[in-house]
């Protein structure tokens, strides 16, 4: 009891310190716009949520549609407004753009994989359908997505109207968009989940793989007529399968290690490209996890530098910011993106970011450091 108590008393001054030196948590970014329903179905019922720059526009605002991940259904439409991705929605905000975040239907008896791709490119149709309400621009949307939600959003950018129909009364509206930035998407199904050697695993490995297959496509692997099945169905909700050469430009970044493997998965989307002429820029950041949790505030700031300018000069000039894979941390960027036609401008806003982008830890460790002193 004593140590209880001792130990409340110490997080109790460790609080008080860090109100005295000003320090406060960062809440939640609250939305413009909370709960627009741009979908009714029988049984669901698919909201958006939409973020508007603080400074209005005499046009439409430019969108970003931001598709969260989650393949155990723990993602949701307000993942952008937390966490590490917060700074990157308030840095697009601050450019202009208009940040919208949706619900899709999770993976269920009732709907399977391709329910998300659908809903999804009903939304793009819906922001066309409604841009003069909303004040955005139709032909000026792009995708954002993460871990699920990039394959999603890939899957949506890159199949034309006919593939993954939605309801009637959007279908007069195209579900094209301008550019893609994918987060730790899942590219080659077959690969990610080791489809083509599934009978040859160890059993720990093949028990856990078939979960995931199950999982993600209702499907169950008993004998090799069920792998062909999945193989078959893994082509289809391949980002791969669907490259061409008039897919929207497209700009990926990785994280290293983890289960899913980003990194590699990228890579199988880069070679994709090249067999169509193409050029995919992507970055890989060397975090050992296979996600963005634990980044730094340099590498925080990075994040927010690359997603930000690539939608800048990416969507709208995207010759002007083609580049092959960077690895980050790398001691060598700066010469090597001034070498490949980064302006001074935009080299300072970067050094900007990098100086003024903090994370909660920092944040935390300098408050307590000030109140020492």
């Amino acid at each position: 009891m004593k140590r209880d108590r001792a130990f409340f008393m110490i997080l109790v001054a460790v609080y008080m310190g860090l109100l005295l030196t000003g320090f406060t948590p960062k809440e939640e970014l609250p939305p413009t716009m909370e709960g627009v329903l741009y979908k009714a179905l029988n049984h669901d019922k698919l909201a958006m949520d939409l973020y508007y720059p603080d400074e209005e526009t005499y046009s439409g605002y430019p969108v970003v549609l931001f598709v969260h991940g989650g393949e155990s259904g723990s993602g949701s439409r307000q993942d952008l407004a937390q966490g590490e991705l917060r700074e990157v929605t308030e840095k697009f905000l601050s450019e202009g753009f208009v940040v919208a975040s949706i619900d899709y239907r999770r993976i269920s008896l009732r709907s399977g994989f391709s329910s998300g791709v659908i809903d999804t490119k009903d939304a793009i149709r819906w922001l066309k359908s409604e841009a003069e309400t909303y004040q955005l621009d139709s032909e000026n949307i792009g995708l954002w997505g993460m871990d699920r939600g990039g394959q999603i959003a890939l899957l949506a950018g890159y199949t034309g109207e006919r593939a993954y129909q939605g309801i009637k009364s959007l279908a007069p509206y195209s579900a094209g968009v301008k550019y893609i930035l994918a987060y730790n998407a899942s590219t080659d199904l077959i690969k990610r989940y080791q489809l083509d050697e599934i009978h040859d695993l160890d059993e720990a490995t093949y028990q856990k793989r078939t979960k995931q297959i199950y999982t993600l496509m209702r499907l169950s692997i008993q004998n090799s007529n069920h792998r062909e099945t999945a193989i078959q169905t893994a082509i289809y909700h391949s980002p791969v399968t669907y490259v061409a050469p008039d897919v929207p430009v497209t700009y990926m970044i990785c994280a290293t290690g983890g289960d899913a493997m980003p990194e590699t998965q990228g890579k199988l989307l880069k070679d994709a490209f090249e067999d169509n002429g193409l050029t995919l820029p992507m970055t890989v950041m060397e975090t050992g996890t296979g996600d963005f949790r634990n980044l730094t505030a340099e590498e925080q700031a990075f994040l927010v530098d690359i997603s930000v300018n690539y939608l800048k000069m990416g969507a709208f000039h995207s010759e002007n910011y083609i580049h092959d894979l960077i690895i980050y941390p790398d001691p060598c960027r700066l010469e090597r993106l001034e070498s490949e036609g980064e302006n001074e401008q935009n080299m300072d806003e970067a050094q900007g970011v990098n100086a003024s982008a903090q994370g909660l830890w920092t944040q935390l460790i300098e408050g307590v450091s000030r109140w020492f002193q």
